[in-house]
């Protein structure tokens, strides 16, 4: 998708995911620089996904909204959607700017990382939220970041959490609106997660990771 809008050489006003899991920084840094604002889904999106007539009935309203304007609008109507269900949901707009200071400040906690802090971080990530059906692979970014007694931490569940620029609705506590993957154990794709380079994954002999390019997370 990344190599595709960027060889298009368009700039998209905004790029809304109806698909499940793909509220995840990894996503959201690769396209960061080709669109103004981000709107998904951190969970699994119920199997009708987002009412359209209830998107566009409130951008009709305003035709004339803003892209962030906009994002809060697909917000809107998904909670209102599903609101009402025993469903759980959650929705996430996120302004571009944003996910780049998010992005420096994950790498600025991944470099912050060493020996010493293994304990900490294994126990931060061991009792942080982990993303239903992921089998495990994909955490909640700002609750890990915010059991960890660091202030690269702090920092970044700050970028998450105080913005004006990251509008999340959700009816679970505790959670950002933002995945990262992080296994408990070291898994057989890892190598194509942290690959920068095109190798053979997925079916793909071309493959690679942008995020890995970009970031110290890995």
């Amino acid at each position: 998708l990344k190599k595709a809008i960027e060889e298009s050489g368009v700039n998209l006003d905004l790029v809304g995911f109806d698909e499940c899991f793909m509220a995840g920084i990894e996503v959201f840094s690769a396209l960061a620089n080709f669109t103004q604002v981000l709107v998904a889904s951190e969970l699994e999106e119920p199997g009708n996904g987002w009412d359209y007539s209830r998107v566009m009935a409130k951008l009709i309203q305003n035709q004339n909204a803003e892209p962030f304007e906009f994002g809060k609008y697909i917000v809107d109507a998904y909670e209102e959607t599903y609101a009402s269900s025993d469903t759980d949901y959650t929705m996430l707009a996120i302004k571009k700017e944003q996910v780049n200071t998010i992005l420096s400040r994950l790498n600025a906690l991944s470099q912050r990382y060493d020996s010493g802090l293994k304990s900490q971080f294994q126990s931060a990530r061991n009792n942080s939220f982990e993303v239903p059906d992921t089998d495990g692979t994909l955490i909640d970014l700002r609750d890990f970041a915010s059991r960890l007694s660091l202030q690269e931490g702090q920092e970044l569940e700050e970028a998450i959490l105080i913005s004006t620029s990251v509008y999340l609705k959700t009816n679970l506590t505790g959670i950002g609106g933002i995945s990262v993957y992080f296994p408990q154990n070291r898994l057989s794709d890892f190598g194509c997660y942290s690959s920068e380079t095109t190798i053979s994954c997925f079916g793909a002999s071309d493959y690679y990771n942008p995020f890995a390019v970009v970031s110290s997370w890995v």
